[in-house]
C-alpha cells in the first residue's frame, strides 16, 4: 500500500473543480484534513467562481472549518 504524506496548505491545496449542482463553485474531492484545533476529519476545499478572493474549507455536515493547516488523499476503500 503507498504510503501517503501530509501535504501542508502552505504548499498546496487539493486540486479543485468546477461543481454546477454547487452554485458554480470551485470545489475538491473529499480529503483528510488536520488543523490545530480541528483535529482531524475529512473535509472538502472550495473557492470562489475566480478561484482568487475566497477559499475555505468544509466537513460534511456543511460547517465552516478554520485552522486548517495539512491535508492528503482519502485511502482507498477495502475491497469487500
Amino acid at each position: 500500500m503507498p504510503q501517503c504524506d501530509w501535504i501542508p496548505v502552505a504548499e498546496r491545496t487539493p486540486e479543485l473543480r468546477l461543481s454546477i449542482s454547487n452554485g458554480f463553485m470551485w470545489e475538491s474531492e473529499r480529503v483528510l484534513v488536520c488543523g490545530e484545533f480541528y483535529g482531524i476529519g475529512i473535509a472538502c476545499y472550495y473557492a470562489d467562481k475566480g478561484k482568487k478572493n475566497f477559499w475555505w474549507w468544509k466537513n460534511r455536515h456543511d460547517e465552516k472549518l478554520e485552522g486548517i493547516t495539512h491535508w492528503m488523499p482519502l485511502p482507498e476503500l477495502p475491497r469487500f
